[in-house]
């Protein structure tokens, strides 16, 4: 009976722990799961905890809450060193699925896009979300100018619903701003 009780303990303790008292049960950490949340909360301005657990992650533990940010922003996931009860990263983890969510493929809105810039090159293509809407934007350029073109392709329906002009002048205050941004979300 010891050896069972023994066995099961140690069998628990590598697993995820979901439900409970989970420093307790699980045997480390000395952050509390109310403490662990609050940093994890810190770190997503009007979040609501969807999720919460401690789970191991190469072979480390960790407190792992799943926070919905308030408006239509994907879910994000925060992980909390449960010695320290630092948040140790953070990750928005349905941008992974984004193409997924996407009806019109890369290559089909790049299309539409050229079509817009006759004689054109796309230098940059990337999925992203723009005022809640999910888009494919090119920046494009052609030989005969320094400004880009960015073409915006609605991802859902393929339709073009912007094409802007960007000066040199407009880049290199587009690319500051988009520095300060990851400067900021780093800390």
């Amino acid at each position: 009976m010891i050896v069972c009780s023994a066995l099961a303990a140690s069998l628990l303790a590598g697993c995820c722990c979901e439900k409970g008292e989970h420093g307790k049960r699980c045997g480390e950490g000395k952050v509390s799961k109310e403490v662990a949340q609050a940093a994890a909360l810190a770190k997503v301005p009007n979040g609501t905890v969807k999720e919460a657990q401690m789970e191991k992650y190469k072979g480390k533990l960790y407190w792992t809450f799943e926070i919905a940010p308030g408006g239509s922003a994907k879910d994000i996931e925060v992980a909390v060193d449960p010695n320290t009860g630092k948040v140790v990263w953070m990750s928005n983890e349905k941008d992974d699925d984004k193409e997924d969510a996407a009806n019109i493929s890369k290559e089909t809105a790049q299309a539409s896009a050229l079509a817009k810039v006759p004689g054109g090159t796309v230098k940059e293509g990337e999925l992203e979300k723009e005022k809640g809407k999910l888009i494919w934007s090119f920046d494009i350029t052609t030989p005969d100018s320094k400004d880009i073109t960015e073409v915006a392709v609605d991802a859902v329906t393929g339709a073009v619903i912007a094409v802007e002009k960007e000066t040199p002048a407009d880049q290199a205050k587009e690319a500051a701003e988009d520095a300060a941004n990851a400067k900021k979300d780093k800390n």
